[in-house]
């Protein structure tokens, strides 16, 4: 198998305020043949501290080797599959106020075209790589960041997406498990010089049946110069979830951590 990809991208002012970024990139296979994907994007500076965007773009994936060969009593690939094919679409808005607070809203819209997963009939059947035909998605993101006292920084973040998947005689594994609803918040105080505390909170809504906890984490860290260390805590009310369905993940777990910044910065 041979494979050629290259790149090309512009970003150009089209008038005080207005700017485009546009990419395209083109990749040949002996297997796929040729294939193009672009893109393309603008950013209009509506009013002071007031940014309007919308972008467009295409986007492409070849089955990996195990979504095509992979062979055992659990799980086996086809080699039949089809490439993924997807177009998705966005528009939004980034207000920057005083003292460094900042607001961003986004729609988004995408369409995958033989989105790919691994499907059965029967809950004895092993797991068999499938193209599922037309996917839909749709959803809002909204990040609201500043600083509500002079030692104090807070985020706020919140996402919500739909998926529209054709109905089937079959179960997919991954396609359905979407996040519905993905809720964060983080507040850090400057508790000292070059000392900062930490605490996020996180929920996950997830479309399949299985635990949507609300997880905090506490990180400390301190500067000395170039150097930065830091203590951390996640999952600290030792809840039970999966980032993918039915493969648990960590408890309450502790780390260290050493960083050096050229420079201090």
């Amino acid at each position: 198998v041979t494979r050629l990809s290259g790149a090309l991208e512009l970003l150009q002012e089209l008038a005080p305020g207005l700017s485009l970024q546009a990419s395209l990139r083109g990749d040949h296979s002996s297997t796929w043949g040729r294939q193009w994907t672009p893109g393309a994007g603008l950013a209009w500076v509506a009013a002071p501290g007031l940014k309007l965007r919308a972008a467009w773009g295409k986007a492409f994936r070849a089955p990996s080797f195990t979504e095509l060969y992979y062979d055992s009593p659990a799980q086996k690939g086809n080699a039949a599959l089809q490439p993924e094919r997807s177009r998705s679409f966005e528009v939004g808005a980034d207000w920057y106020g005083k003292g460094g607070t900042t607001l961003s809203a986004t729609l988004f819209r995408r369409r995958d075209q033989d989105l790919i997963d691994w499907v059965r009939r029967a809950p004895k059947d092993p797991w068999s790589a499938a193209n599922l035909g037309a996917v839909r998605a749709e959803g809002a993101s909204l990040q609201v960041s500043g600083r509500p006292a002079a030692r104090l920084g807070a985020s706020f973040g919140w996402s919500w997406t739909r998926l529209d998947i054709p109905p089937s005689d079959f179960v997919s594994r991954y396609a359905p498990d979407c996040v519905r609803h993905h809720v964060t918040g983080t507040l850090a105080a400057d508790v000292a010089a070059g000392t900062v505390l930490a605490a996020t909170c996180t929920y996950k809504d997830r479309a399949l049946p299985g635990p949507d906890p609300l997880l905090l984490s506490l990180k400390l860290s301190r500067r000395f110069g170039s150097l930065e260390a830091s203590l951390q805590g996640d999952n600290l009310l030792d809840r039970r979830w999966e980032e993918l369905q039915g493969i648990p993940l960590p408890g309450r777990t502790f780390s260290a951590g050493l960083r050096w910044r050229q420079g201090g910065r």
